[in-house]
């Protein structure tokens, strides 16, 4: 099938839970900005696309992960638009890293003959380029970066989200290995649960 005719499965990263009530004006302005560079994304290539797809396992106070928080608001902006696409869940990653292992592993598995799209913030960018191309490597199945990250815009206060805080972990994880940053991660992020 002609790459043009293919149809894509789009992957969102989430950055938090979607709880406007809660969370810094800033994060949601950005967390705002995201979803709607994403929407447009979706109402341009609508014909084409055949899941969407978002990852986040963190949970909230009521239980909820940052995904299914993400899917209901995501659910009204599509609703809006009149798209009805079928959601998934990832509630089982916690990291970037976690994310596009699974991304790689799904994509390889149930969609090899799809146009896989990896949606991020900008500022992660060239992290999620890297790890697309280490878990390739993993799993033998070659994916472009270029052609696999979509990088979206978002403003954050966190201090996670900026573009030196992403090169030490991409340094990081080049030196002591994508594993063991994962490790750290994720056991800095369930020690706050």
């Amino acid at each position: 099938m002609a790459k043009e005719n293919k149809k894509i499965i789009f992957w969102l990263n989430c950055y938090g839970h979607w709880q406007p009530e809660t969370r810094q004006p800033i994060e949601m302005i950005g967390y705002n900005q995201y979803l709607n560079a994403f929407i447009k994304a979706v109402v341009l290539l609508k014909d084409r696309i055949e899941a969407i797809y978002i990852s986040g396992g963190l949970l909230n106070s009521q239980g909820q992960s940052e995904a299914e928080t993400l899917k209901l608001e995501i659910k009204k902006r599509l609703n809006s638009t009149k798209i009805n696409l079928p959601i998934y869940l990832d509630e089982k990653s916690l990291s970037t890293i976690t994310i596009t292992r699974v991304f790689v592993k799904t994509i390889k598995e149930k969609y090899p003959n799809y146009i896989p799209i990896l949606v991020c913030d900008e500022v992660r960018y060239k992290t999620n380029c890297y790890l697309i191309e280490y878990f390739s490597k993993q799993f033998n199945f070659k994916l472009d970066p270029k052609e696999t990250v979509l990088p979206l815009p978002r403003i954050d206060t966190h201090p996670n989200s900026t573009i030196e805080a992403q090169s030490q972990k991409l340094q990081a994880m080049k030196l002591e290995g994508v594993e063991e940053i994962e490790a750290e991660i994720i056991a800095e992020r369930t020690k706050k649960l």
